[in-house]
């Protein structure tokens, strides 16, 4: 059995075909396209090379002696997934509520799962708007981040998944 995309398993969103990642719009202005995550103050940039999946109400196992930003496993299609209160992480606090979303990604080597309050969004990005500078961010999470992009009054960061997932992993063992 194959996962499904998350914008096929909700069928609220539209594709992202890998080869339509940049399209032309007026006036010669290229836009990326990429949906993202708001996790407390941050807004993350989802990579669409990983297949992902979005679940509402998911109601994850909590294990004991776990740190607080660990939610708990859950059991996706037979296989134990790690679930994360992503925001708690980030910010190295306490969660705040259970999310009414959960996130599942598959990056290698394994499936991680987080807690989100809402849908992912599709900012509209422009190309040019890469390359802007990257704030200062806390140790948990600057090391994972390849840059930033300005929409409007917000900067999208764009995030290495997989050593962001690595990291998650180690630390909740």
């Amino acid at each position: 059995m194959s996962l499904q995309p998350a914008f096929k398993v909700l069928a609220r969103r539209a594709p992202i075909r890998h080869d339509a990642v940049m399209q032309q719009h007026s006036a010669g202005e290229r836009r990326i396209r990429r949906r993202g995550i708001a996790v407390g103050e941050y807004r993350l940039l989802l990579d669409d090379r990983f297949l992902s999946e979005i679940i509402e109400g998911a109601a994850p196992r909590r294990v004991p002696g776990t740190c607080t930003w660990c939610r708990g496993v859950m059991n996706l299609r037979g296989n134990l997934v790690g679930v994360y209160h992503l925001d708690a992480y980030l910010e190295d606090r306490p969660p705040a509520r259970a999310p009414s979303w959960t996130l599942v990604m598959h990056t290698e080597p394994a499936w991680t799962a987080f807690g989100i309050p809402t849908l992912p969004q599709q900012p509209a990005i422009l190309s040019e708007q890469h390359g802007v500078r990257v704030p200062a961010l806390p140790e948990r999470i600057a090391a994972h981040v390849r840059g930033a992009f300005r929409v409007d009054d917000q900067r999208w960061l764009d995030v290495d998944w997989s050593s962001l997932c690595s990291a998650l992993g180690r630390e909740a063992a």
